[in-house]
């Protein structure tokens, strides 16, 4: 089967990117107020609250959040690449790293564009729930300016007003609009529902009821938006109904309330911008609930309210953040199982050597941020290289997968849906790596950017103290992932058994010697010990974290 998100808009993409995040921060909170019992309706809501203005941000969370803080299952991982991937626009990365996940998709031939369709679909669904609760919104403020103020005591200083178009109480912003029956009401009733709408205005719950409607319109493929929306509309009523209760006798009486307010006929759809306080469809739950005693009736502090919601802080930044390189979910024997299989003699097909000209460009390296792969043909012969370093000669494994010849590195071209290339899944130590497809212009202002670094034979900022500070980790014995740039730590970590003693036997550093900048950028230093010297070759990346380096004895 061959993935639905392919190609997506970017706008799409992002959509869908945040909703699937958001749809993992919901399964979180939801197991953890299952597993801490939380019972007491206040205290979920501001949790719920507080998981929808962390998906209202997600877009926003998802660049401040740390990448990596939260690692998905391999089964999950899987997911969102199907949500996120958009192979030829802006990180065609994600479709190439779900080519290589399920190597049964074949190569995506020309079709028309399905980004461009979904595109227009999520625009028409966003487009008719945003009219409709636009509708609403205006609808509710000209009923609630139009009701007729009552001035009577028992409203006890609320802004209660009478509707005619009303059967049931409902709240607006700050205001509480009755139908025209209430003032038959007797003083236990009135006392009832003011207290259920008072505690409505109390909370702002009209207000986070119409960011529900918000979240839900725009991410209305998402059934975590829907079920975000009910489930905040369910606790805000019994919230309300818990501070009813403790104006009445029993819960009977309150009980009878409710019936006999959702008996009395459907309210308006106007209502619909409202809090309702006896809707049909729910109230049969509410009352079961109440005469149950399910319902706690203790009033919790703001405080712990505001606790509850902090505590979803953290877990919206690692939902934002959730790493999605090839590495997630990768155990040691899924990395082993694949560094077999890429270690498997190859078998070269033939191919017309005017084919290669569509694979031919530039690919940004995970691990290589400014020394993209590049792709060039020589003759007959198709070539790949790090930029700065040798190429070597790849011959096609099929048309769309290539070897490395006496390497055990493989490179598998993904196609977007117009049949052109959009990057590339290296297939290394174990490893998927994906490489998004650069501008040729990109590519070949960083090969000019190279030259000119070579030329001014320069050391980078940083590069002598990181390279210190790593010998000095490898000595010890730990090394700091967080020092290695990408799937590079985990490569220098394995090999840790052989350079750690090595590098001890040499004894702490004497004198660290910049001796010029190689012809692939990277800095050479010559680093004397007390009991020997060796070469050192060492990159950066912007943040200061290695992203390629390697040592040899100097004679």
């Amino acid at each position: 089967m061959t993935p639905l998100f392919l190609s997506l808009p970017p706008l799409l993409s992002l959509v869908l990117d945040a909703a699937f995040r958001s749809l993992v921060l919901t399964a979180v909170v939801a197991g953890l107020l299952g597993a801490l019992r939380v019972r007491t309706p206040q205290v979920a809501m501001a949790a719920w609250g507080a998981v929808l203005l962390s998906g209202l941000a997600m877009p926003l969370l998802v660049h401040l959040a740390p990448a990596g803080s939260l690692a998905l299952p391999p089964g999950l991982y899987r997911a969102y690449r199907l949500w996120t991937s958009d192979g030829a626009g802006d990180d065609p990365a994600a479709a190439a790293v779900l080519r290589s996940l399920m190597p049964a998709v074949p190569v995506v031939a020309p079709r028309p564009s399905w980004g461009f369709v979904a595109l227009i679909i999520y625009a028409a669904g966003t487009a008719g729930l945003l009219l409709r609760l636009g509708m609403g919104l205006l609808l509710s403020w000209r009923l609630a300016r139009a009701a007729t103020p009552v001035l009577a005591d028992w409203t006890a200083g609320h802004d209660v007003r009478i509707s005619p178009a009303l059967t049931v109480p409902v709240s607006v912003g700050g205001r509480i609009l009755l139908p025209p029956a209430a003032t038959g009401w007797d003083a236990a009733c009135r006392r009832a529902v003011l207290a259920h709408e008072a505690s409505h205005i109390g909370r702002g719950d009209f207000y986070t009821l119409l960011l529900a409607s918000l979240y839900r319109a725009l991410f209305w493929f998402s059934p975590a938006a829907w079920w975000l929306n009910n489930r905040l509309a369910d606790l805000a009523e019994a919230s309300s109904d818990a501070a009813a209760l403790a104006t009445m006798e029993d819960r009977l009486s309150y009980a009878q309330i409710l019936l006999d307010l959702a008996g009395a006929g459907r309210t308006t759809p106007l209502a619909a911008a409202g809090v309702a306080m006896a809707r049909p469809s729910t109230v049969t739950r509410r009352v079961d609930r109440i005469l149950a005693g399910r319902l706690p009736l203790a009033m919790v502090s703001p405080r712990r309210a505001l606790a509850m919601a902090a505590t979803v802080l953290p877990l919206a930044l690692a939902a934002a953040g959730a790493s999605a390189d090839g590495r997630v979910g990768d155990t040691p024997d899924q990395i082993a199982a694949r560094r077999a299989e890429q270690a498997l003699p190859r078998t070269a097909i033939a191919m017309a050597p005017p084919a290669y000209d569509k694979f031919t460009g530039y690919y940004d390296l995970p691990f290589s941020p400014d020394r993209p792969l590049k792709v060039y043909r020589d003759g007959d012969r198709l070539m790949a290289g790090v930029i700065g370093q040798p190429a070597m000669e790849v011959l096609p494994e099929s048309s769309h997968k290539f070897f490395a010849k006496g390497l055990p590195v493989q490179g598998d071209f993904i196609f977007d849906v117009q049949g052109r290339v959009a990057g590339l899944v290296l297939h290394q130590d174990g490893y998927l790596m994906p490489a998004r497809r650069l501008d040729r212009r990109v590519g070949e202002a960083l090969e000019e950017a190279l030259r000119r670094h070579v030329a001014a034979n320069l050391p980078q900022p940083g590069s002598e103290a990181a390279l210190r500070t790593h010998i000095i980790q490898v000595q010890a014995g730990h090394i700091d992932p967080a020092t290695i740039s990408g799937a590079k730590a985990d490569a220098i970590t394995r090999m840790l058994p052989q350079t750690q003693p090595e590098l001890s036997a040499l004894g702490p550093i004497e004198q660290v010697e910049f001796r010029g900048v190689g012809p692939d950028g990277m800095d050479v230093y010559w680093v004397t010990h007390a009991k020997g010297r060796r070469e050192w070759r060492i990159a950066l990346d912007d943040s200061g974290k290695i992203t390629a380096m390697w040592f040899k004895p100097i004679p």
